[in-house]
């Protein structure tokens, strides 16, 4: 794994909007906001092999309803 996998509340909070903003976004936006991800909060998509393509909020909600993902505080 390269990044984490355990998060406080405010973190998971921010890594959703961020990825929420990545559905929306062009290739070079998802691109800038994929880096934001690894960068700001050491979330890496490829942490998580078996979750579906295009990565989404709901794959992170997933995640953490099925303990892959935990969150803390």
């Amino acid at each position: 794994m390269k990044g984490k996998n355990t998060f406080t509340a405010s973190e998971a909070a921010r890594i959703l909007r961020l990825l929420r903003s990545k559905e929306r976004a062009e290739r070079d936006e998802q691109k800038q906001l994929r880096s934001q991800l690894r960068q700001r909060h050491g979330f890496y998509i490829t942490d998580f092999p078996g979750t579906r393509r295009p990565f989404r909020a709901q794959d992170f909600n997933h995640l953490v309803r099925s303990g892959r993902i935990t969150l803390r505080g």
